[in-house]
């Protein structure tokens, strides 16, 4: 659904059970309205979905049901802009890019992630502390 003119998911989308790979990557053009800063509530019910991409969105924050993807690999939000803090996030995890997340000033304890080797935080300059980083595996 990439570069769709779809702004949100439709409330039914969580009937997907076997979607693996869900990308909603888009950045509206200028003079566009914008979505009210909120994605569903209903990730886990995509149990089998492994990428996600919501990168070049305007959402000011996740859903707390995305922990419940436990097949999830890639969690890809590079340039969501307006994204305030990262919820907890599912054990699986081998991937997580948040670079150009400008503001981006809280992440969830990471110390669950036993699985990432890839974890971008560039240009998140208002990150100060990112608890559970020190329990990652090197």
């Amino acid at each position: 659904m990439e570069e769709t003119a779809m702004t949100e998911l439709p409330e039914s989308f969580g009937m997907l059970s076997r979607l693996m790979v869900l990308r909603m990557a888009k950045r509206l053009p200028l003079g566009m309205p914008e979505n009210d800063g909120k994605i569903p509530d209903d990730f886990e019910k995509l149990s089998s979905l492994e990428i996600l991409n919501l990168g070049k969105n305007n959402f000011h924050s996740l859903p707390s049901s995305l922990r419940g993807l436990s097949l999830l690999k890639k969690l890809m939000l590079s340039h969501c802009e307006e994204l305030k803090s990262l919820p907890p996030l599912p054990s699986s995890l081998q991937e997580v890019n948040i670079a150009n997340c400008f503001a981006l000033e809280s992440i969830y304890d990471l110390s669950n992630l036993g699985d990432l080797y890839d974890l971008n935080l560039t240009n998140c300059e208002k990150v100060v502390d990112i608890p559970g980083l020190e329990c990652l595996k090197s």
